[in-house]
């Protein structure tokens, strides 16, 4: 089974869930995020598996969001 997990937790705006196809979600939790305060933010995301399942230096994706 594959987990994803923020390394770094951003004001707990943002959260990562496991779909029943088994694909990761990154998933805003509240509609907060303010345009005027900061333009974008940048996600660093890493895939928590069993060892020799993935690459670890593939394990890690960087999602960039930006504030509309």
């Amino acid at each position: 089974m594959f987990y994803a997990n923020f390394i770094i937790k951003i004001a707990d705006l943002f959260y990562t869930s496991v779909t029943e196809d088994r694909n990761c979600e990154l998933r805003l939790k509240t509609a907060n995020l303010d345009h005027e305060k900061k333009s974008e933010y940048q996600l660093k995301i890493k895939l928590d598996t069993l060892s020799g399942l993935v690459n670890p230096s593939k394990s890690i994706a960087m999602v960039s969001v930006p504030c509309y």
